[in-house]
C-alpha cells in the first residue's frame, strides 16, 4: 500500500501547528538550559559570570549541583543545582511537548491552571520535607526528577501562552457564497 505524502484536494488534515509564539517560547527555555550547564565548558570568566547571573534565581550549593569536567582540569559546577536543572530541562521538554498535546492541555489543563501548578509542586514539597525530616535522604536524581516534572508543567503552559500570543491567525473563510467569473455566476 502506497504512503500518502499530501492531502487530496480539498481534503485537510490536521496536523499539529507551530506559531512564532511557541518557537519564541522553545528558544528562550532551550537557551536558559544551555546556559545552566554551560560553565563547564566556557573558560572560567565567562563561566563565573554565567554562575552569577544564575545566582539570582538559584542558591548553586556545590554539593548539590551536577559537575561536569568540560575544559577544565577538574570538574565545574552547572550554574544551576540538581533541582533548577531538572525545572529547566523539564521547560524544555513541555514547550517541546506543546504541539502534541494541545488539544489535552487545553480540555483538561487550560481551566485548572492554578491547581495543576499546585499540585505539580508537590513532588518537590515532598521530597523536600523528606529529606528535612531525615526520613528520606534525597538525591540528584530525585530533585532533577521532582524539578523536572513542574517544570515539564510549567513548559507546557508557557508555550499555550506564547503561543496564543505568537498565534498567526487565519481569516476563516466566509460562509459559501456565490461569486462572478467572467460575468458568470459561479455557485
Amino acid at each position: 500500500m502506497p504512503t500518502r505524502t499530501a492531502a487530496a484536494p480539498g481534503e485537510r488534515w490536521d496536523v499539529p501547528r507551530v506559531s512564532t509564539g511557541w518557537a519564541t517560547a522553545l528558544a528562550v527555555v532551550a537557551l536558559l538550559l544551555a546556559l545552566a550547564v554551560s560553565p563547564p565548558w566556557l573558560p572560567p570568566a565567562v563561566g563565573a559570570a554565567v554562575h552569577a547571573a544564575f545566582a539570582l534565581v538559584c542558591h548553586q550549593l556545590d554539593g548539590r549541583s551536577f559537575h561536569a569536567h568540560g575544559l577544565h582540569e577538574r570538574p565545574v559546577a552547572f550554574a544551576v543545582c540538581h533541582r533548577c536543572t531538572g525545572i529547566y530541562a523539564g521547560l524544555v521538554a513541555g514547550v517541546l511537548a506543546w504541539p502534541l498535546a494541545r488539544n489535552a492541555v487545553e480540555r483538561w489543563m487550560s481551566p485548572r491552571v492554578v491547581v495543576i501548578l499546585g499540585l505539580a509542586c508537590v513532588p518537590i514539597g515532598i521530597d523536600w520535607a523528606l529529606g528535612a525530616t531525615g526520613l528520606w535522604a534525597n538525591t540528584a536524581a530525585s530533585q532533577a526528577l521532582t524539578g523536572g516534572v513542574f517544570g515539564a508543567v510549567a513548559g507546557l503552559l508557557a508555550a499555550r501562552g506564547a503561543a496564543q500570543v505568537g498565534a498567526v491567525r487565519a481569516v476563516a473563510p466566509s460562509a459559501p457564497s456565490a461569486r462572478v467569473d467572467g460575468g458568470r455566476r459561479m455557485p
